[in-house]
């Protein structure tokens, strides 16, 4: 179920980048292209899928 709406998303988005008038078109493809590189988790302080062992240390922990 979450494909499908990841998909009817992407879908729109490209509708809109490319069919629509919208201001700044080539800002929103770099802005939803890199959200395909880098995912959300890269940009947030800390990932919860990341526990403290020698070769993943959060900041702050010694």
């Amino acid at each position: 179920m979450c494909g499908l709406l990841a998909v009817l998303v992407a879908a729109m988005a490209a509708f809109a980048v490319v069919v629509l008038p919208v201001p700044r078109p080539a800002f929103w493809f770099w802005l939803i292209y890199s959200g395909t590189l880098f995912p959300l988790q890269i940009f947030s302080r800390r990932s919860s899928a990341c526990t403290p062992t020698p070769t993943c240390t959060t900041p702050g922990s010694a």
